[in-house]
């Protein structure tokens, strides 16, 4: 399998693809608006209810000539209006194009404000303004997002909410988007469909390939599609497999060592040791007769130099005795490590710490341990991301910042984010096993970054399985290792 990082792309290259596409491959502008046009009007027929009346909302330029074809397709299917919004000599060549031929077959159509505003049994299109957007909308634009926010009937947007960003996140500051159900993009997903405070504007995102010429992309981030797995010999014994030594648990959370252990034994390393508290050891025999298991003592500092990779932190605690045993884990050791949770905290409590991390290292952290560790409360998710990215470099760690979609940063400051999983992962203990598959990765020689995208993705996956079995409400974080 061939890794292949798919762009995230930013607005602006976006639209140099599309004048690139269209002189390298002879095709006129008006046709490749008809492709995205036609590929919107499949998804929408295959998902709109019959008899529902269409309604599109249509600025002058090319994401208006988008919604005009859209409405010359679906008028086979569904009874369509156009409504043309600022309709005036700024229209663009291929709006004018497909303008004509609505007239032609006698569409209705009518210019805002002119427009019979009954939405009853209605969807609406909005193809307003798209990604051409620079600064505020103003005028009758502001004054029709803001109606159609106020309008009980549902809304699509074409290509991006108007009004929105897809590159930063500006458009909170003039708060001034549609608030659209569901928005079609076409051939990748813009920048900010990744930041929880924008799923209110992006509703759920689609993405529709229109067969645009993306090597003339400029990635903001990429897509966290599976990594290769190294090959495994037919000749592999469980030493060449590797130790992964999990330092995790503790009387009042019990179960973040079981379901790290868990899947650690899932991961394919050859070994896998714990390092408990007393109190869990007959637990953790009992339930994985087949892991080995240490205790933990106060002032006894083991011995790690057998370990092949360290994952630390799940159900720890944050007292002087795991402070003390992850300082001493820290200086030690060389190997692969990963810090989760309260072994989060503690380095947030001693940052002088993160001087023995470095490219060996990958931590774990949700977005309220990560805002400890950098010292910093983000307002945002996209605030966040570039704090991650930042803090990625300036350490020389990887960094998995938890979350809808995943973000994982390299210590060059590469980005990408994960699109597997559902909701139902929203569960205690759905991290602590993360941190076991992800450790027994590391300790089987994967590269930290490389790994790091593995168990990600395949820890999504497993979220999607246990979904499929024991449904979104009743799955819980056991559930990811059956």
């Amino acid at each position: 399998m061939e890794t292949v990082d798919v762009k995230i792309p930013s607005a602006a290259s976006v639209r140099a693809a599309d004048a690139y596409t269209i002189s390298s491959r002879q095709i006129s502008s008006a046709a490749l608006m008809y492709r995205a046009a036609l590929e919107a009007s499949v998804f929408a027929y295959e998902h709109i209810s019959p008899g529902l009346r269409l309604v599109f909302l249509c600025g002058p330029g090319n994401n208006g000539g988008d919604g005009l074809c859209m409405a010359l397709l679906l008028s086979a299917f569904f009874p369509v209006q156009v409504v043309e919004v600022a309709a005036d000599d700024r229209r663009s060549a291929d709006f004018t194009h497909y303008r004509a031929q609505l007239r032609e077959k006698g569409i209705p159509c009518c210019t805002y404000p002119d427009w019979d505003k009954n939405t009853e049994g209605a969807l609406l299109f909005d193809c307003l303004l798209g990604t051409g957007l620079q600064g505020a909308p103003r005028g009758i634009f502001a004054e029709v997002i803001r109606s159609l926010n106020e309008d009980a009937a549902g809304v699509w947007s074409i290509d991006l909410p108007s009004g929105m960003q897809g590159d930063s996140n500006e458009h909170l500051e003039h708060g001034i988007v549609v608030q659209a159900a569901h928005t079609l993009s076409f051939q990748a997903p813009r920048l900010s469909f990744f930041f929880p405070e924008n799923e209110v504007f992006s509703g759920r995102w689609h993405v529709l390939d229109i067969g645009l010429d993306t090597s003339r992309f400029e990635a903001l981030a990429y897509l966290n599609t599976e990594v290769e797995r190294p090959f495994v010999s037919r000749f592999a014994y469980k030493n060449k497999l590797g130790k992964t030594l999990l330092v995790a648990g503790s009387e009042a959370m019990p179960g973040a060592a079981l379901l790290a252990a868990g899947a650690a034994l899932r991961s394919g390393t050859g070994y896998v040791y714990a390092l408990v508290p007393a109190l869990l050891q007959e637990a953790i025999r009992i339930k994985y007769p087949q892991l080995i298991c240490y205790t933990r003592e106060k002032d006894d500092l083991p011995d790690l130099s057998f370990a092949s990779a360290i994952g630390m932190g799940p159900g720890l605690g944050t007292g002087p005795e795991a402070m003390q045993l992850l300082t001493h884990i820290l200086k030690e050791t060389k190997v692969p490590l990963l810090l989760d949770a309260d072994a989060l905290t503690l380095m947030a409590q001693e940052p002088a710490l993160w001087q023995y991390t470095g490219k060996r290292t990958v931590i774990t952290p949700h977005p309220g341990e990560f805002d400890r560790i950098s010292g910093t409360t983000h307002r945002s998710g996209y605030e966040r991301w570039q704090a991650q990215v930042s803090f990625s470099q300036q350490q020389g760690i990887t960094i998995v910042l938890k979350g809808a979609f995943t973000s994982i940063t390299s210590p060059e400051g590469k980005s990408w984010f994960n699109t597997t999983g559902t909701p139902g992962m929203a569960k205690a203990g759905s991290g602590d096993v993360l941190t076991g598959l992800l450790s027994g990765l590391l300790a089987q020689g994967m590269p930290v970054t490389e790994a790091a995208r593995y168990a990600v993705f395949r820890h999504g996956r497993m979220g999607e399985d246990a979904t499929r079995l024991h449904g979104l409400q009743a799955m819980n974080a056991g559930d990811l290792l059956l």
